[in-house]
């Protein structure tokens, strides 16, 4: 049941919302719909959850028709029936990718005989299966593996929720380690009834439902249960040590409040920076949930939403993840009913607003996201329109995809420097990429240019301007244009044919290239031309 919390935070005190960096250019590309059919001509009827990885490749798991299935780039990957090791796949539990797009993800399959084992499985090759022996590296105890409930992973670190038997009972314990090859060397462990460093209560289990995170130096964090004569009491642990429990206090005073409640997340980064929320007590009849950034209030419920006009509405579950940029990323819901993205303090998906390349506006956005290691991709599910009604759809968002200027832009004639930037999508599978150029002189002819290098070479055939890219040279000549009345030009690029001095070539997972434009600028009498600023682009 919904609480009603809002009377707390308007009877106390109310915060100081911290402001964090806000996003810049945001470009919305539509991977995968509900309506969009798979190889089997199949329809997806939701998606339970996504995954990225940073080489341009998202997962899923879906629901078509009453199996469930993991999907990767809209193919799929396993699916309930299928054979793993000689046993039928009945389940699917977390999914997540490698930094090297190889998924990763829990399953239970069942043999012959009806007997079930879950496993953590990295392609097709089993990590870890229920009915192993464990050894707790904290405790040294042996244990057997009971079941698996979650997992996160960050390049070769992963963090597992399981419940291990052994000594008459079945307990929750935290298992950290590295995987190496088809297996994983498991480092730290905590076991419930075991104290953690920072909390007066021992641990008892994971908040139902929250997400793990581990980064790729090792740091993680969970949102647990603690027990405590009063019954289990939530908390948050982070790199080994306790964030906050009841009766805690936050930075800026508030306590955190005793309620159970699926609100409390915590998330960090390679910085080891740190994202948290859950109830909090100030003063009033109710607590009230706030998401906090290194301590300062980001999100509060029943205060403005910092950069709108909105209120923040109740709610009792929210995804928190934080990149190495240190920005939040997170969904929230607004007392209007509308439902936004957020990352570092600004919006990047809103309900009923944001409109799509085709034109479509995209409906409620679900909590389920995953972003990247940078920030600058979010992958998220969405409703979107379809001719029956509304569907879900994949969406995936980026920013700052504007590299840095690369050298020193000469002013042509207008007075100002010709701009250079990116528009549409750096993912190869999307190949939706395209080159802006803005400020040129009007009616000018312009051409883009590619290279594999950074260089400077100045007024290069009598130019004006700087040519910034160095490596091998490729010329877009088909896509010569004028910059019109308005003095812009765009350069739709087919990712898969870029221009080369001998060959075309297909642009590859990881590959940076840089642009620039050169135009025109004078007239057949005086003639001259000038150079945009340059950047580069990683494409994934």
């Amino acid at each position: 049941m919904l609480r009603s919390r809002f009377a707390a935070a308007a009877s106390a005190a109310v915060f100081v919302l911290a402001s964090q960096a806000v996003a810049a250019q945001v470009s919305v590309t539509t991977l995968f719909r509900s309506s969009d059919p798979l190889p089997t001509g199949e329809t997806v009827d939701f998606f339970n959850g996504v995954a990225l990885s940073e080489n341009g490749s998202w997962a899923a798991r879906a629901t078509i028709g009453s199996e469930i299935a993991v999907l990767q780039d809209g193919d799929f990957v396993l699916r309930e029936g299928d054979a793993l090791d000689g046993e039928t796949v009945v389940a699917f539990g977390v999914v997540r990718l490698t930094v090297d797009g190889d998924p990763l993800f829990v399953t239970t399959t069942e043999d012959s005989a009806g007997a079930r084992t879950t496993r953590i499985v990295l392609g097709d090759e089993t990590l870890l299966r229920t009915g192993t022996s464990i050894t707790l590296p904290t405790t040294g105890e042996m244990r057997t593996l009971h079941s698996i409930l979650g997992i996160a992973s960050e390049d070769d670190r992963i963090v597992a929720h399981v419940i291990v038997t052994g000594s008459g009972s079945f307990d929750s314990t935290l298992l950290v380690g590295g995987i190496s090859g088809n297996s994983i060397d498991w480092l730290e462990s905590i076991t419930r009834g075991q104290n953690v460093p920072g909390l007066s209560r021992p641990y008892a289990g994971l908040v139902s439902a929250a997400p793990l995170d581990v980064t790729s130096n090792g740091i993680w964090a969970a949102s647990v249960t603690l027990d405590d004569p009063s019954g289990l009491v939530p908390g948050l642990v982070a790199g080994g040590f306790g964030a906050a429990e009841p009766g805690t206090q936050t930075p800026d005073g508030a306590l955190w409040a005793s309620e159970p409640s699926s609100f409390y997340r915590v998330a960090v980064n390679d910085n080891g920076r740190l994202a948290s929320s859950g109830l909090v007590d100030l003063g009033g009849p109710e607590p009230v949930g706030v998401v906090y950034f290194e301590g300062d209030p980001i999100v509060v419920e029943g205060q403005n939403l910092i950069g709108t006009a909105d209120t923040v509405a109740e709610f009792d579950a929210l995804d928190l993840q934080l990149t190495d940029a240190d920005e939040t990323v997170h969904w929230v819901r607004t007392t209007n009913g509308v439902t936004r993205l957020r990352a570092g303090g600004a919006t990047l998906l809103k309900s009923s607003t944001t409109v799509l390349p085709n034109g479509q506006t995209i409906g409620p956005v679900s909590p389920q996201f995953d972003a990247s290691v940078d920030g600058s991709s979010v992958l998220c599910v969405c409703a979107l329109p379809t001719p029956a009604g509304f569907g879900f759809g994949i969406v995936l968002v980026e920013r700052n995809l504007d590299g840095p200027s690369l050298c020193a832009t000469v002013p042509n004639s207008t007075g100002q420097a010709g701009q250079l930037s990116f528009v549409g999508s750096r993912w190869i599978q999307v190949n939706g990429f395209s080159v802006r150029a803005s400020q040129l002189p009007p009616s000018q002819f312009g051409l883009l240019l590619n290279g594999t290098g950074d260089a400077f070479v100045a007024n290069p055939a009598g130019s004006d301007g700087n040519l910034c890219l160095g490596g091998t040279l490729g010329r877009h000549n088909s896509a010569l244009q004028s910059s019109g009345p308005a003095g812009e030009i765009l350069f739709p690029t087919d990712l898969t044919a870029i221009p080369q001095p001998s060959q075309f070539i297909a642009v590859t997972s990881g590959q940076t290239l840089r642009f620039q434009v050169w135009h025109r600028d004078g007239s057949a009498a005086a003639p001259a031309s000038n150079f945009t600023q340059a950047r580069r682009i990683r494409f994934l």
